[in-house]
């Protein structure tokens, strides 16, 4: 089972892929988004920190304006996957106290 630690490392990764996306398409937007992710993450320690700030980001693919389930372009998809498949570990990786 992965450590908060390194749930946190791979969280880390995946936000820096989605800087780098969004650097490259011109998307501000994406880059703030990651932002907000980041600042839902920090100095969380516990589990139940952790499961509820990577539940409330997956809230990004719900749909509607500014949703992650349209990503746009090949490099977009790659780092929005990535960030999505860093968040439901954190979310169900620590799901047992």
């Amino acid at each position: 089972m992965p450590t908060i630690d390194r749930a946190l490392e791979d969280l880390d990764r995946a936000l820096a892929g989605l800087r780098a996306a969004a650097a490259a398409d011109g998307d501000d937007h994406r880059a703030r988004v990651a932002d907000w992710v980041e600042g839902l993450f920090a100095g969380t320690r516990h589990r139940a920190e952790i499961r509820t700030a990577a539940a409330r980001a997956l809230t990004l693919w719900r749909g509607g304006m500014g949703s992650f389930q349209d990503p746009g372009t090949a490099v977009m998809s790659e780092a929005v996957g990535q960030l999505r498949e860093a968040l439901q570990r954190c979310r169900s990786v620590f799901l047992r106290p």
